[in-house]
């Protein structure tokens, strides 16, 4: 990647944006016939269920966030803790029936609904799961496995070394035709507010729990999508999370050798329809090596302090679990906007 001072950002933003006249022109329409499905299945890899029975977060909604600083002692991640994790992230909270459909409503909401989010774990050292790769399927609440074996090198080469002492690594990945299908080119921009969402989710559950987690944006992008077998111009990686952290020294080592992989999903909808300019903005921000993922680490966004007081007596699992999708912001909530 080339730094270009935003000028691919600039040409795709300038490209979608939305105007009086844009929107009059316009002869997009939704073709209910055609929605994709919210869910990726695998076909013909090994399941593993997850635990339905697994603690639920304590500590008030945003003070957790806050206090990332202070985790003190970390608990070891085991595959309950991981179910938590996942559940609160991207899981299934409840299911609505309209009319003939049924609607199945996630932790972390998403632009139209459309959750063109998925989740993967890369296992290192988590009791009862063994080490590989996994892809998170929510409607089963189950892990596909994608690959055996332990890639914490490899996964450490391609992230400036950032994901190599952590539990495991949560990979965030966007299917680009579920969001495009209603909100066409201009879907790229979703990627980043739906994964947004379901991160702040992960956070806040890790640090309730007192587990170590940290979000990734620097990473070699085209060698993370070879380890989990996405599709080129059809799906990537947006951002990974490290959780949990390695009770034992691991030594370094030489990168295990990834091989490409063939697997076969269900397709998403009869067919679909293709946007160059989503990709051609992707490819403009990935990162090619570790002097690439330095060079934009050093790269610093202004932050402020979050408020406590704005949420002090909101619970991050009752706020979750209590709306139709995501936090609970009815008056009767004492959720104070």
């Amino acid at each position: 990647m080339g730094f270009d001072g935003g000028e691919a950002a600039l040409r795709y933003h300038e490209a979608t944006k939305h105007s009086e006249l844009t929107l009059r022109m316009s002869a997009h329409y939704l073709d209910w016939n055609n929605k994709p499905s919210p869910f990726k299945a695998y076909k013909n890899l090994p399941s593993i269920p997850l635990p339905h029975e697994f603690p639920h977060p304590t500590q008030e909604s945003l003070r957790t966030i806050k206090s990332q600083d202070s985790l003190g002692t970390s608990r070891p991640v085991d595959l309950q803790k991981l179910a938590e994790i996942l559940f609160f992230s991207g899981g299934i909270t409840r299911k609505v029936r309209i009319g003939s459909e049924t609607h199945y409503m996630r932790a972390a909401s998403a632009t139209g609904a459309l959750y063109p989010i998925e989740l993967y774990v890369v296992s290192f050292s988590i009791s009862g799961l063994d080490a590989g790769v996994y892809h998170f399927n929510p409607l089963g609440f189950s892990l596909a496995k994608i690959r055996d074996g332990d890639y914490s090198s490899k996964l450490g080469a391609i992230t400036g070394e950032a994901a190599r002492s952590s539990s495991a690594t949560i990979v965030l990945t966007s299917m680009a035709w579920r969001n495009a299908w209603k909100y066409e080119a201009r879907s790229y921009r979703h990627w980043f507010w739906d994964a947004g969402v379901i991160a702040a989710n992960l956070l806040a559950t890790c640090y309730s729990e007192t587990v170590p987690a940290r979000i990734l944006m620097g990473f070699i992008d085209k060698e993370v999508d070879q380890l989990l077998g996405l599709r080129q111009e059809q799906e990537a990686t947006v951002a990974l999370a490290t959780i949990g952290q390695r009770t034992t020294t691991q030594d370094k080592q030489e990168p295990t050798e990834v091989s490409q992989l063939s697997l076969e999903d269900e397709p998403l909808s009869k067919e679909e329809v293709e946007y160059p300019v989503i990709w051609d903005a992707n490819r403009a921000s990935e990162l090619h090596s570790e002097a690439e993922i330095e060079s934009a680490s050093g790269r610093s966004c202004p932050t402020s302090r979050l408020d406590t007081k704005v949420c002090s007596e909101i619970y991050f699992f009752r706020s979750t679990l209590h709306n139709n999708r995501c936090r609970d912001f009815s008056p009767s909530s004492g959720f104070s906007l």
